[in-house]
């Protein structure tokens, strides 16, 4: 995640799902943010599975973001092949999900 602001965004009540994600049993496929978890403006975070949430991304899978109000605010689907080393938007959370080599996990992409 990045946070392509000029203010810390509030995290709390928000969550990200696996594609696979089903809402009557939301303790599995799903990582909630902690009341209280910020995002500094400018500031990346990287969620690992088996350190943040257990659920895995892999080929032909996507990712979704919700915020507090379960009101989609991004997401990013992929091809079975497509995100092998990394998947990212080129410019820091904007446009276009594509396949990027070398991950940037918890940095710039490098785009402007």
């Amino acid at each position: 995640l990045v946070n392509i602001g000029d203010e810390a965004a509030d995290l709390s009540g928000w969550y990200v799902t696996d594609d696979s994600y089903d809402p009557q049993v939301p303790e599995e496929k799903r990582y909630s943010f902690a009341p209280g978890t910020t995002l500094a403006p400018g500031a990346f975070m990287v969620l690992t599975k088996d350190q943040e949430h257990t659920f895995g991304l892999g080929g032909d899978d996507a990712v979704v973001l919700y915020d507090a109000d379960d009101v989609v605010v991004d997401q990013a689907d992929w091809a079975a092949d497509e995100a092998v080393t990394s998947y990212c938007r080129a410019t820091d959370g904007e446009g276009v999900f594509a396949p990027c080599d070398p991950a940037t996990f918890g940095a710039s992409n490098g785009g402007e």
